[in-house]
């Protein structure tokens, strides 16, 4: 449509390459920012966005692409309507050893528990997770009251969220989902903000520990 047009020149004319997903019986999708201050949200119409299948991922213009990057990064919301084609690109990166980054999103949606849940089954393949600490903060919460979790892994996970006494505790990615490689241990980088506070970075490998 118009707007799908106006949206694939605009990044296209600052050298973005694109591939985008086209949907004959959807609108394409619109986002307006409202800043007051120091606060700020999102008002979104998802339309075509909410719709993006295996099909349209492994096309003849998407695979070069995908064979040659060195960084997937899928976002939360794209989790949140798109799980089998994450989890197919979650694979995908770990059998060519390429970089998955993966960030939460809203807490609203952390509240959710299939999303809490398909977030677990796609750790194992993630390098990098980046998160604000009020939505680790809910994440948490979810998997405390709606999954069946040790007490030790939700003490540290918290503790991680904190930064209050997080070096050198116990914690294996094992420990919070099933590796998919057994053989082959996981670390995972943390990345969590907090607004304008310093961010707080930790490695879940063998131990928890602080990176920054």
């Amino acid at each position: 449509d118009e707007s799908g047009d106006i949206l694939e020149t605009l990044v296209n004319k600052d050298g973005v390459l694109t591939a985008f997903a086209k949907h004959q019986d959807l609108p394409t999708g619109h986002c307006i920012a409202l800043v007051d201050g120091a606060e700020r949200t999102l008002c979104a119409n998802l339309g075509a966005a909410t719709k993006y299948d295996t099909s349209d991922l492994w096309n003849s213009t998407n695979i070069p692409m995908l064979q040659n990057t060195k960084v997937i990064y899928v976002e939360g919301y794209f989790l949140a309507h798109s799980f089998e084609t994450t989890m197919e690109l979650a694979t995908f990166a770990q059998r060519n050893q390429i970089t998955f980054v993966f960030n939460l999103c809203g807490e609203y949606v952390c509240e959710d528990i299939t999303y809490v849940e398909n977030v677990l089954k796609i750790l194992p393949f993630v390098d990098i997770m980046f998160g604000n600490r009020s939505e680790f903060d809910v994440f948490i919460n979810t998997v405390e009251a709606k999954l069946d979790t040790s007490h030790s892994v939700i003490k540290n996970l918290r503790a991680m969220i904190t930064g209050e006494g997080v070096d050198n505790l116990d914690m294996k990615i094992e420990n919070i989902c099933e590796s998919p490689v057994k053989s082959k241990p996981k670390s995972l980088i943390v990345v969590v903000t907090e607004g304008c506070q310093p961010v707080q970075c930790y490695s879940i490998g063998d131990r928890l520990k602080t990176i920054s």
